[in-house]
């Protein structure tokens, strides 16, 4: 899998952050909807880097402890 840069996991963040900000306000159903789902999907990439960088600490860590 792509690694992520510290600067495109920022801007993932940074986007969650906005679209909260957006679903506070006004606006039409069909709109709110667009931008849960946008929200759903931005957090599910986020909780799959989360898991990826986990993982390759993980393996780091193990290859470490085998010396």
């Amino acid at each position: 899998g792509g690694n992520m840069t510290d600067t495109e996991e920022q801007t993932l963040y940074t986007r969650i952050d906005k679209v909260e900000k957006l679903l506070r306000q006004d606006m039409s159903q069909g709109a709110r909807r667009i931008w849960i789902n946008k929200l759903r999907a931005l957090k599910e990439i986020r909780w799959q880097k989360a898991n990826e960088r986990i993982e390759a600490l993980a393996r780091a860590g193990g290859a470490f402890l085998e010396y």
